[in-house]
């Protein structure tokens, strides 16, 4: 199977959300706290991803997720504390604040599309390869963090 970078993964559910907001323009409601939900969304969400990122930095580990053959260090502390995916969590937000933004429910799609595929694609082919390279370690730090929040 083909696997396309997770940014690329949730530029296209984007894509797929604004299209079809723009499609069924007869479900959009008005959300009185769209905005300040969408900026908190953004906000959460860069937020996790420059973290996250320093984590990666700090220990010399491979943040490329198609090829973990640089991967040298098991990271567990930081956002990685709560969450074995911050960086596709703060991805999640950047959907989930289109999806307010659009203020148009079709567009749910996106974050579950998202979340689906990365699971069953992405998420699964790198804890696979994780296990492999980190035994009993990786397993242990499963057991005690979820994979999303």
């Amino acid at each position: 199977m083909k696997y396309f970078v997770p940014p690329l993964q949730a530029l296209l559910w984007a894509f797929i959300a604004f299209t079809a907001a723009q499609l069924t323009p007869g479900l959009a409601m008005g959300l009185s706290f769209g905005s300040a939900l969408t900026m908190a969304l953004v906000a959460l969400g860069l937020s996790l991803d420059v973290i996250a990122l320093t984590f990666f930095f700090k220990r010399k580990t491979s943040i490329n997720p198609i090829s973990l053959a640089g991967t040298a260090t098991l990271v567990t502390d930081g956002p990685y504390r709560y969450s074995r995916n911050p960086m596709y969590l703060g991805m999640l937000c950047y959907l989930l604040a289109l999806m307010y933004w659009l203020g148009n429910p079709i567009a749910a799609i996106a974050p579950l599309g998202f979340v689906m595929l990365m699971n069953r694609t992405q998420i699964a082919r790198e804890e696979a390869m994780l296990r492999a390279t980190f035994g009993q370690e990786y397993s242990q730090y499963c057991s005690r963090v979820r994979r999303w929040v």
